[in-house]
């Protein structure tokens, strides 16, 4: 597998939890001391959250307090290595929701990122700024 398909499939396996509610391994996509901060219309609304526990417990929190259906769509992916086992990426994300039997573009951002890879070959976010368009 390519570094490239391997973070493609970071991002798919990230947001995976966010829409199933299947969260086994979801600590795992982070580096230990990883840095995740939420933004909304340019104002900080989140973070820094600091460490992979809180960082996962943050995000599954707020997933599970969500009375709705979503779907975290990810796309236009573009890297920028750093060096070898460290890149810059960035991505779309537009955010639908099933809501009442209705299907709504509820949100749309980026997600701005620092990925590195491990001694043990996977890649993990060691940062991450959510920059949405509008609340979630």
């Amino acid at each position: 597998m390519s570094s490239r398909d391997a973070i493609e499939q970071l991002f798919a396996d990230y947001a995976w939890p966010l829409d199933t509610g299947e969260w086994d391994g979801f600590e795992d996509y982070f580096t230990e001391d990883v840095n995740v901060s939420v933004s909304i219309a340019g104002e900080q609304v989140m973070g820094p959250l600091l460490g992979r526990e809180i960082v996962a417990e943050t995000l599954s929190g707020a997933a599970k307090a969500q009375t709705d259906v979503r779907r975290h769509v990810i796309s236009n992916l573009r890297l920028k290595p750093v060096n070898d086992n460290e890149v810059e990426a960035t991505a779309i994300l537009t955010l639908l929701v099933v809501d009442e039997g209705e299907l709504n573009v509820r949100s749309s951002g980026l997600y701005l990122t620092q990925i590195v890879q491990g001694d043990d070959d996977k890649w993990r976010f060691k940062e991450m700024q959510i920059a949405l368009d509008l609340a979630f």
